[in-house]
């Protein structure tokens, strides 16, 4: 029987962790989830400073939700990952991944050896004359000192990474598992540090950009434009909106809240005219916002009109069902904290 897989987000503020069963069930049945606040300064923006503090609390995560397993994917959104399309001979995916190292160096502004390579693919281009049937996809690489730090995280926690995924793969799988559609939607997740999109049609990726921005930059705005500390930037954050009128008392802050995020509303604008324009046939129907940095006040407002697209919270798919017993609307109500680290779960039950 196969064994339960689990997927673990490391985030900037919180470890989450979701539990799959490994049964017979042709859908993802969640077992387990849960999650565990990390202290301030165990990470410098992206980079693990205290990987010690992150490993004793994923320890007492594991003991308080009873996991089963200690074989986890792990997830990176940092933005210090590359993309490029690549073309490669029809062949298994297992081949394809084999031979990444021998075809992808020319493609890549650092040594293969460096970098931990996949490949998701995303077409079948038929036999043309001489020319033998071929898969396009995504090449992407990891540098290994980016997920040096996770990976130390887990060998302190005891934990076996079996795998490791991009998160914005990861919200894209969740949201597509065992669906069978054909329409183009952008998941965009705005984190502490890093902005990810990822456009895919149905559980298929097309583009991948990773922006180096998020809400922690309007954490530091607010805090050094301002009389406030980090605490109470946090609470006038969930205060402001970038959009409408402002009590007095919060104008300036919305004020910097709006200036900060303004270059990534357009930064994410300018992504998605770039995709439409050089996918003409493949036009984006809508997006699906996530992350802790979309909850700003007007971010979802705003974003929707500079792209003239409907924006919305991310659904997961209706094939992911529960095992006995398990808090449905709990998890439901957590508002997709855990749709990454259920997609990294799925990626290892598949």
């Amino acid at each position: 029987m196969a064994q339960n897989q689990i997927g673990l987000e490391i985030g900037f503020d919180a470890v989450r962790a979701v539990e799959l069963g490994g049964g017979r069930s042709p859908n993802p049945v969640v077992l387990r989830y849960g999650e565990i606040a990390i202290p301030a300064g165990a990470f410098d923006r992206e980079r693990i400073v205290e990987p010690e503090v992150i490993a004793r609390a994923i320890k007492r995560l594991w003991r308080a939700e009873r996991f089963t397993s200690r074989r986890v994917v792990l997830g990176t959104g940092n933005y210090r990952v590359t993309a490029r399309d690549l073309t490669v001979p029809k062949m298994s995916l297992r081949r394809i991944r084999e031979s990444l190292p021998f075809i992808a160096q020319e493609l890549l502004p650092f040594p293969v050896e460096d970098a931990v390579l996949d490949f998701y693919p995303s077409a079948l281009v038929p036999a043309s004359g001489d020319r033998e049937p071929e898969v396009s996809g995504l090449l992407v690489a990891i540098l290994k000192e980016v997920i040096a730090g996770d990976m130390e995280v887990a060998r302190l926690a005891n934990l076996d990474p079996v795998g490791l995924d991009l998160i914005p793969f990861a919200i894209s799988r969740a949201l597509n598992v065992g669906q069978h559609s054909d329409e183009v939607v952008a998941v965009i997740d705005v984190g502490a540090t890093t902005t990810g999109i990822v456009i895919s049609r149905g559980a298929v990726p097309l583009f991948l950009r990773l922006l180096r921005a998020g809400g922690l930059d309007v954490t530091e705005a607010l805090t050094s434009r301002l009389p406030l500390s980090v605490a109470q930037a946090e609470t006038v954050k969930r205060r402001i909106t970038i959009t409408g009128t402002m009590p007095p008392d919060l104008e300036l802050a919305a004020g910097v809240a709006s200036d900060t995020v303004g270059e990534l509303l357009r930064s994410l604008r300018n992504t998605i005219s770039f995709f439409n324009g050089s996918h003409a046939d493949l036009p984006i129907s809508r997006i699906y916002l996530t992350g802790g940095g979309s909850r700003l006040g007007g971010f979802a407002k705003e974003l929707a009109t500079l792209t003239g697209l409907p924006v919305s919270p991310p659904r997961l798919s209706s094939s992911i069902s529960y095992g006995a017993g398990f808090a449905v609307s709990e998890f439901a109500a957590s508002e997709g904290a855990f749709i990454p680290a259920l997609g990294l779960a799925i990626r290892g039950v598949s």
